[in-house]
This record gives C-alpha cells, sequence and structure tokens, in this order.
C-alpha cells in the first residue's frame, strides 16, 4: 500500500514538474526550416512552396489538435507554377476572414511584425482543409517579394 502511494505521488510530482519546466521554456520547440514547412505544406495541403524562399519570420502555436503555423518568407515571384495558385483581385470576404483569424498571431511572433492590412496589392489562396474550421492562407505581396503562409486549425 506504501509503495503504491509512493509511486502515485512521484508520477504526479513528475507530471507537475513536467509541466512547469515547460511553462518556463526549458522545453522549447524547434525553429521551424523551409525543409519542415515545405514537408508540411506538401503533406497536408498538397501545395509546394517555390525553391527560391527564405524564412524571415514566424509565430507558432499549437497542441495536439488546434494551433496556427503563421510564416513569412521573402519570395521574389519568380514561381510561375506556384503563382498559378493565386487569384489578382481584392477580396473583402478573404480580407475579413484572414485579419479576423490572425487575431490570434499578434503576440506570438519571434520578431516584431505588423499584420498588413491588406490596402496593398497582393495576390492570394484560401483553402478549407478536409475537417471543419482548418484553414490554409497564403498571400503575395509583389512589391515587397513576400510570401504568407497562415495555417489555422481550431
Amino acid at each position: 500500500m506504501k509503495k503504491k502511494l509512493t509511486a502515485t505521488l512521484l508520477a504526479f510530482a513528475s507530471i507537475i514538474c513536467i509541466a512547469a519546466f515547460s511553462g518556463c521554456g526549458l522545453f522549447t520547440w524547434t525553429k521551424p526550416t523551409i525543409k519542415s514547412v515545405t514537408e508540411n505544406l506538401h503533406d497536408s495541403w498538397s501545395v509546394d512552396l517555390p525553391e527560391n524562399i527564405s524564412l524571415i519570420n514566424y509565430a507558432e502555436n499549437f497542441s495536439i489538435d488546434d494551433g496556427f503555423y503563421y510564416y513569412i518568407f521573402n519570395y521574389d515571384g519568380s514561381d510561375e507554377n506556384f503563382n498559378k495558385l493565386f487569384a489578382y483581385e481584392k477580396n473583402e470576404e478573404f480580407e475579413q476572414k484572414f485579419l479576423s483569424d490572425t487575431d490570434l498571431v499578434k503576440n506570438h511572433f519571434v520578431e516584431e511584425y505588423k499584420i498588413p492590412d491588406l490596402s496593398e496589392n497582393y495576390k492570394w489562396n484560401f483553402t478549407e482543409g478536409e475537417t471543419a474550421r482548418k484553414y490554409l492562407y497564403m498571400i503575395q505581396f509583389s512589391d515587397k517579394n513576400q510570401l504568407i503562409v497562415y495555417i489555422l486549425s481550431w
């Protein structure tokens, strides 16, 4: 009886310690790479990112079934096949949805970043996932050589 109580208390204490240490930042997620983002997009969304991109900034926050991944890439717009994924005309419904869904990420960027207000010219793509409340937003700003990839799942 005493051994079971001791084992239970040790297990409980271990769980509390792990939770506390993870909250203190001792257990950190690795920085995303072009390869990890590319593989995720390919496997989950059948989207292949162009080869000539570099990661500028990102925000991630996720758990088992939900979270967000917001990546800002430097992209010169030279991959014509990739560019075919985008619509060129402005879309107010897309803008409203994107801006409301980005409220989650504002305070999670590695480097200071301001969500674009979409008043500039942009190209866009919006895809809903196979399950409810799973979205992929992609926005390309040709003037800035910038590509935003935002994956949101609830």
